[in-house]
């Protein structure tokens, strides 16, 4: 699959760096395990169904199930889904002052401005292990 396909920088790095995972672990990487979608809640609904349904798998007995980003659709996934939340509010807050200091005239049009900010992992219900 193609990287170009992904319509953000992060989408393909993130499909990068789980690539880039699987090959320094000796684990080839298969296309049909990665999803491409969007964040509607019905389209990942029909998508989860779609690609889940005959597996006969359960979560989290059989395998464990995550996800990055905040899904806002709690009531569509049961277990709840464990997910990297990333800081919302930061994002927006660095990048309103990225552009006020551009208006400005703050730096260069073509500056190129990396801030990396801490994501926290939510644990919930599809990923913890299961007593027996």
């Amino acid at each position: 699959m193609s990287l170009a396909r992904w319509r953000s920088r992060n989408e393909r790095r993130r499909v990068q760096g789980y690539r880039r995972a699987l090959q320094s672990a000796g684990i080839p990487v298969e296309g049909r395990l990665i999803w491409e979608g969007n964040l509607r809640a019905a389209d990942v609904a029909a998508m989860c169904r779609e690609k889940l349904a005959d597996s006969g798998l359960r979560t989290p007995r059989d395998i464990a199930f995550a996800t990055f980003d905040e899904l806002t659709a709690d009531d569509l996934f049961s277990p709840a889904v464990t997910t990297v939340v990333q800081p919302a509010y930061d994002i927006g807050f660095h990048a309103a002052g990225l552009l006020l200091d551009r208006i400005e005239g703050v730096g260069g049009l073509d500056d190129t401005v990396t801030i990396r900010l801490s994501a926290n992992l939510k644990v919930r219900e599809s990923s913890r292990a299961v007593r027996a």
